[in-house]
């Protein structure tokens, strides 16, 4: 267990340095081409940030819930532990590098800051329109003036670390269930919050099945039992 938590603690410390690294890279955002898959699939961001301004009850709730992410990858391998289930912790270990890491290659070679760098609408939040502004600012070699907000848009990290999330709650079928319909609530919320696009879901699902993927057939590979 605490070789495992150790190694945890490892990614970690590699995330951070994925994601300082990867801001620096040099080619262009795709965000426009996202925004124009949205509207080809009949998303309309700028409507629907202005349908849950009049909700301010329910966009309270789901920035919240948005907001559980980073908590539940944290509990993840605890969860996983606590089942004795050996094999779902290393799995889910590897499945969390793996996401991570090509998660990040993809936004080196085609980054996206979020739609608050392409639409104009006052519902946005603040950290929003300051993860586009750190963008701007790095990629401008200008004074970085912030380092609030988030990074990655497509794919969307928050989708994928629920379904990683959900996956370490499978043994436990009462805390599955929980997990199922909360981190259901999580990947709507990352649309109508305004912090991804429409198309950032599938690609985030994709991202969290194929790691999931990688991480049973390294396991297998490493014959660990």
């Amino acid at each position: 267990m605490s070789v495992n938590l150790a190694f945890y603690a490892l990614i970690a410390a590699v995330m951070g340095v994925l994601t300082t690294g990867i801001q620096y890279t040099p080619f262009p955002r795709i965000d426009h081409a996202l925004a124009r898959w949205d509207a080809a699939l009949g998303w309309d961001t700028v409507s629907v940030l202005a349908w849950l301004a009049e909700r301010p009850g329910l966009r309270r709730f789901l920035a919240y819930v948005y907001n559980s992410t980073e908590l539940q990858l944290v509990l993840a391998p605890f969860v996983a532990a606590w089942a004795h289930d050996k094999r779902r912790l290393r799995v889910l270990l590897y499945a969390t590098v793996y996401s991570s890491f090509i998660g990040s290659l993809f936004y080196y070679f085609f980054p996206s800051s979020g739609p608050a760098g392409v639409f104009d609408s006052p519902h946005f939040m603040a950290v929003q329109r300051l993860t586009h502004l750190k963008y701007e600012q790095v990629h401008n070699f200008q004074p970085v003036t912030t380092l609030l907000g988030g990074l990655i848009a497509f794919p969307s990290f928050h989708v994928a670390w629920s379904g990683l999330a959900t996956y370490a709650a499978l043994p436990y079928r009462r805390l599955f269930i929980l997990a199922a319909a909360l981190n259901a609530v999580v990947v709507a919320s990352t649309v109508l919050l305004g912090w991804h696009y429409l198309v950032d879901v599938p690609a985030g699902i994709a991202l969290a099945a194929g790691a999931l993927w990688a991480g049973e057939l390294t396991h297998r590979r490493l014959g660990e039992s």
